[in-house]
């Protein structure tokens, strides 16, 4: 969410939005577990700060990820979840 944020919004805006929901570390690691609460928090003041409807934010965000995920090599792990959505939804839990 914050690379998402920071490339569409700017440096400036994540760390407004960062701050009003209260988060105090500046960056995340993909090797750290964080609180079940600490996206929703800040998805919503995002919308709040970026004047933008929840499901716009979200759609965007989504786009996003699919194309950082696949600069890494992660779309072909993704891929293999399932060819259709409920496939892949379901497929999620054995990710991890």
């Amino acid at each position: 969410m914050s690379e998402y944020i920071k490339q569409t919004y700017g440096e400036d805006k994540w760390e407004e939005i960062r701050r009003a929901a209260g988060v105090e570390q500046p960056s995340f690691s993909t090797h750290q577990v964080y609180p079940e609460g600490l996206i929703p928090r800040l998805s919503k003041k995002a919308v709040q700060i970026l004047q933008i409807t929840e499901k716009e934010f979200f759609d965007k965000m989504g786009v996003f990820f699919i194309s950082f995920v696949s600069q890494y090599g992660y779309d072909r792990v993704l891929s293999v979840l399932g060819r259709h959505m409920r496939d892949f939804l379901n497929g999620l839990d054995n990710l991890h």
